[in-house]
């Protein structure tokens, strides 16, 4: 596990994405302030997230799982896909997979890599380019021990 990206360093410095990582509950933040959108109990979405002055979202979708907290972070902006280097310290190579007798889908994936977020948590980062959703960049939270059977 390398050096925090950039991209994840600004989500760690976001009060109300790290409130929720860390807690893995939207009960204890204050939303009260922010434009969001409840789909279920493990699922909401946020609207216009802003990490940093050239760094924002119109869309982020966060939900729990078993395994545990997952970022969905839409984009507007071609940047997060086109310039892996500067967003997440990485030159990932693209990839696309589709089901043996069908058609490609157009999607692209660049697997980033799995970082310690915290003491207690990493992150596995990937970055998408979807016809259909544009450009997404994911970040799942896990405890430690479950991402690599260590404490």
């Amino acid at each position: 596990m390398n050096q925090l990206p950039y991209l994840v360093r600004l989500v760690k410095t976001h009060v109300i994405l790290y409130s929720i990582i860390s807690s893995g509950s939207f009960s204890t933040v204050d939303l009260s302030q922010t434009k969001h959108l409840r789909l279920s109990e493990v699922g909401m979405e946020l609207k216009t997230v802003t990490l940093a002055d050239e760094v924002a979202f119109p869309s982020v979708l966060v939900g729990f799982t078993e395994f545990g907290t997952m970022l969905e972070m839409r984009a507007d902006s071609p940047q997060y896909f086109d310039d892996t280097r500067r967003f997440f310290n990485s030159d990932a190579a693209a990839y696309s997979r589709r089901p043996p007798g069908q058609q490609a889908t157009g999607t692209w994936t660049k697997q980033i890599g799995t970082f310690r977020f915290s003491d207690t948590q990493d992150v596995r980062v990937s970055v998408r380019r979807s016809p259909m959703y544009g450009d997404v960049v994911s970040m799942m939270f896990t405890s430690h021990q479950a991402a690599t059977g260590q404490p």
